[in-house]
């Protein structure tokens, strides 16, 4: 599925690709769209994989299952990176898990968590000397699979090769009735 994937990735014509916004030089994406499930050989049966993994994953949090459904992927797209593109830290907004599947060799994802030794804002005259990170550096090969809260701080390193770097990113949120009712506090998004 990931040759598949990329054999797709090598013949999208640049006029197809959006560029990313950031600091740097942050490279550009496809955004996948509903036809394309169709036509990409090999994308529907790895959609189907991820949505598992995130199934997978979801079993493993110890959110209470009465008042929170299964997720679902929301979108999907292909991250193109050239030499010297990075992607800077950023979170994933409106999102509740996401995901990086690697197509390219020795990417490395950054995370960045906040240290105990961060300031209380009140303070601190400029409110970003607050905030204290810590970075960990995870590096991924073709194939490797990372879900991770979409909220968490995330940036990819400078690519330093001349092949193009692919990955395939998403995001997912919960489908159904999310919260409890008789507690006033419930969304109800259906698929």
């Amino acid at each position: 599925m990931v040759i598949e994937v990329l054999d797709f990735a090598s013949t999208i014509r640049p006029e197809k690709l959006k560029q990313r916004v950031g600091q740097g030089h942050p490279g550009s994406f496809y955004d996948f769209e509903k036809n394309d499930f169709d036509s990409i050989k090999g994308l529907r049966r790895l959609h189907d994989w991820l949505e598992a993994c995130l199934r997978e994953a979801q079993q493993h949090i110890c959110w209470n299952k009465d008042h929170f459904p299964e997720l679902t992927m929301t979108q999907s797209w292909l991250n193109i990176s050239g030499l010297g593109h990075d992607h800077d830290m950023h979170v994933h907004p409106l999102s509740i898990l996401s995901g990086v599947l690697c197509l390219s060799n020795h990417i490395k994802i950054n995370l960045y968590v906040q240290s105990i030794y961060s300031l209380p804002t009140f303070l601190c005259p400029d409110q970003s000397d607050s905030c204290l990170l810590i970075k960990q550096a995870i590096e991924l090969e073709s194939g490797d699979l990372l879900l991770f809260p979409s909220s968490l701080r995330h940036g990819v390193s400078c690519h330093e090769e001349e092949e193009s770097r692919v990955t395939l990113s998403f995001n997912s949120f919960f489908t159904g009735t999310i919260g409890d009712a008789s507690l006033l506090a419930m969304l109800n998004r259906s698929p």
